[in-house]
């Protein structure tokens, strides 16, 4: 269609109207890609605002999930805590039970030695 005009155009003002046509068409040619230049800034902004407001959730749930290692750490200690003072427990009930053995045999065997003296005695006394 241009070229039929510019081919028409065959004196000054046909050859103007043929350049102001195609100058209309660079015009919206340009008009709409400036507008899907702006689209598609806007679009990346608003997806770089959203990948920024993540980053910032991202953060605060890395910072809750230190916080909560350090609370699972001192339960962690605490725990290890009381199981080396159950070991420790055991130690020292076992202590005591071989104490308390060592008790008894000795109490058995004073016993012993006190009935061999009491009857001793009541032998002489007789």
């Amino acid at each position: 269609m241009i070229l039929v005009d510019l081919v028409q155009a065959s004196t000054w003002g046909g050859i103007q109207t043929a350049v102001l046509a195609v100058l209309a068409i660079i015009v919206t040619i340009t008009t709409a890609l400036v507008g899907l230049q702006i689209g598609t800034v806007r679009t990346l902004r608003e997806s770089n605002r959203d990948l920024r407001d993540r980053v910032t959730d991202l953060e605060k749930e890395r910072l809750e999930d230190k916080a909560e290692n350090a609370e699972l750490a001192s339960e962690n200690s605490l725990l290890k805590a009381m199981v080396t003072g159950k070991v420790e427990w055991i130690a020292v009930t076992d202590q005591l039970e071989g104490h308390s053995r060592e008790a008894v045999a000795h109490w058995t065997a004073t016993e012993a030695r006190l009935d061999e003296i009491l009857a001793a005695v009541r032998r002489e006394a007789k």
